[in-house]
């Protein structure tokens, strides 16, 4: 009976919460900080009980490794400025429930990866292809800027060389299948010709429709400034979403701050939690082009 409590909490929980926070995401473009620490406390509470119950306190050493694991992707993926504050608190929180699949669902795992492991995958890849759609729907939205953006971007010196880099090494990854069919270099190959032409149209949509001009009284802890701002002898930079006496000075002294905002990407941690309850997406696909 404890066991199965354990189960079903595991699964519910994370799906509940993960609705909830997909909705203000989509609405708000940020996360009420309650979600986020309520489902990290309920997902170290529920895992401690456990433990105690079943006198074994393995999954407590998986909890704290867990835990300080996602706590380093997600201080990376906030300070690199691919995830806002909400997302990587969410993130953090939802590791306690990632230390063991649901026994009722090992069956149809096809590999046996850890389940901490298959979700990242999955966020990875369904986050690719999410990023994608909504990017193109904002560049037909806003298809007259986009244009100007992707022009201007494309005659970048910089991406220019890039694109150059990433096409050579492509070819070489062609190259290298045609001695070797039974390797995954086909499917390395069309990720390294993708790359750059999906990273020109990603940045031209985020120039073109991401960056707003915003009064100082609608700014909200954890949003992103587009460009570094001198207050005084003060700058406040755009490494880092804002804090409450950033804000606090920008309503002082400015008018107007140009904000980037990002892809509410809450949504893909649901459905790649609810993905990973059944199959290991990316790696599937990986080892299936592997075979071509």
């Amino acid at each position: 009976m404890v066991n199965m409590t354990y189960q079903l909490l595991i699964i519910v929980l994370p799906l509940v919460w993960l609705l909830i926070a997909s909705i203000q995401d989509i609405k708000r473009r940020e996360v009420a900080n309650w979600i986020s620490f309520s489902l990290v406390s309920f997902g170290i509470t529920i895992n401690v009980i456990s433990s105690i119950i079943n006198k074994t306190y393995t999954n407590l050493i998986y909890l704290a490794f867990i835990l300080a694991g996602f706590a380093v992707i997600s201080l990376i993926l906030y300070y690199g400025r691919i995830f806002g504050g909400g997302d990587a608190k969410l993130l953090i929180a939802l590791s306690p429930f990632l230390i063991e699949i649901p026994k009722k669902f090992h069956e149809s795992i096809s590999f046996n990866f850890p389940f901490a492991i298959v979700f990242l995958l999955n966020v990875v890849f369904i986050g690719s292809i999410y990023g994608v759609i909504w990017s193109i729907v904002l560049g037909i939205k806003n298809r007259s800027n986009f244009s100007k953006s992707f022009r201007k971007m494309r005659k970048n010196k910089k991406f220019v060389f890039l694109t150059a880099i990433l096409l050579i090494l492509s070819l070489i990854s062609l190259l290298m299948f045609f001695f070797n069919k039974d390797s995954p270099f086909l499917f390395i190959f069309i990720i390294l010709f993708i790359l750059p032409f999906l990273f020109v149209f990603i940045k031209s949509v985020e120039e073109s429709s991401m960056i707003r001009l915003v009064e100082p009284k609608d700014l909200t802890e954890g949003d992103w400034l587009a460009k570094k701002i001198k207050i005084g002898k003060k700058w406040i930079k755009p490494s880092e979403g804002l804090g409450l006496d950033e804000i606090k000075l920008l309503r002082k002294y400015k008018k107007n701050v140009l904000i980037k905002y990002g892809i509410p990407f809450v949504p893909v941690f649901l459905l790649a939690f609810a993905a990973s309850l059944f199959f290991n997406t990316l790696i599937e696909l990986v080892m299936l082009l592997s075979k071509l």
